[in-house]
């Protein structure tokens, strides 16, 4: 009776262990081949422009993130499952600045510069 009890202890914790393996390794095994999106905003002169919207849509879900650019106009998205997606950045007083067709593939690591131009109303760009 004592060995069966040892064996089922042995097993249990193996299980224990195993489970809590999975719940750890998951959300690692993610982030492994997760994509990231870094880049610039600036105006027709050059300059940098702070606190533009910016949108990052996957094409096929329809999952969208978000952020704002930071003081230098710069801006990061990280953590997007591959896929093809478009990227929307706006600004008061600037065009809608819109990006279509951006591919990311597993561990995709994708610089984007965008240039806002006053008194127009949109922009579309493929790649």
């Amino acid at each position: 009776m004592r060995f069966r009890r040892e064996i089922f202890l042995f097993s249990f914790s193996i299980a224990v262990v195993l489970v809590a393996a999975t719940f750890i390794s998951a959300p690692m095994l993610a982030r492994s081949r997760s994509a990231m999106v870094r880049g610039s905003v600036r105006d027709g002169s050059g300059a940098t422009v702070a606190n533009v919207k910016i949108w990052l849509t996957n094409n096929a879900t329809s999952v969208r993130r978000e952020t704002v650019t930071s003081k230098s106009g710069r801006f990061a998205i990280a953590n997007l499952e591959p896929g093809t997606y478009t990227l929307r950045a706006q600004s008061d007083g600037f065009a809608v600045v819109e990006i279509r067709d951006l591919v990311f593939k597993s561990k995709t690591r994708r610089y984007v510069r965008l240039q806002l131009r006053a008194g127009i109303t949109a922009k579309h760009a493929t790649r």
